[in-house]
């Protein structure tokens, strides 16, 4: 039963991920009346529904924030950062080492988010606009190219030195201050214990 339910909740959260974040802003951007038959339109298109998508992205944030368990999942999350950035700056994994250390890092899952986003953005503009089910179809055909894609500037843009590139980064570091929170030291603790035990492993 937990296996179900665990699997179960996963399957859910996908679809809802999907609906909220690619068909909801393709559906929003089918109202808009200009002729989207064009290449200039269809372009224009997708550019709106990737705004929609931004939108609709930081909204979620934010509300989610606003949730006390979501707020302590946050400061969980802001604990993983620091004792991460303490074993990458090989100190020793302690509390003091660690607590010292930002919350914000550059390859975190909330930048890679964004960057999905992003890179969903600029791809989608290349497909024709069609009707809204062929629409919806095309992009969940699309999702993986765009995940991959976004995966590699994401890596590439955290461990480079380039400028330009790194600024892709900006954004999600940003979004990072709502996504992550100050820790407790005891939440620092169980950050330090789950790190040791998979460097251990």
């Amino acid at each position: 039963m937990f296996q179900v339910m665990l699997y179960s909740s996963v399957v859910v959260a996908l679809i809802f991920g999907i609906c909220l974040f690619f068909l909801l802003p393709n559906w929003i951007a089918g109202w808009f009346g200009f002729d989207k038959s064009t290449t200039g339109g269809s372009i224009l298109a997708n550019l709106i529904e990737g705004l929609i998508r931004v939108i609709i992205f930081l909204m979620y944030v934010w509300l989610v924030s606003k949730n006390k368990e979501i707020k302590r999942v946050f400061e969980y999350h802001g604990a993983e950062h620091n004792a991460i950035y303490a074993y990458e700056s090989m100190e020793k994994l302690t509390v003091e080492n660690a607590i010292k250390h930002t919350t914000l890092h550059p390859r975190c899952g909330t930048t890679y988010l964004f960057v999905v986003i992003i890179t969903s953005i600029i791809l989608f503009s290349f497909v024709k606009w069609r009707s809204p089910l062929v629409n919806m179809a095309l992009r969940l055909l699309l999702l993986p190219l765009v995940a991959g894609v976004a995966y590699e500037i994401f890596k590439l843009a955290a461990k480079t030195g380039f400028k330009p590139l790194r600024a892709i980064s900006y954004p999600g570091l940003m979004l990072q201050k709502i996504t992550t929170q100050p820790p407790d030291e005891s939440q620092v603790e169980v950050a330090l214990a789950a790190l040791k035990a998979v460097v251990d492993d």
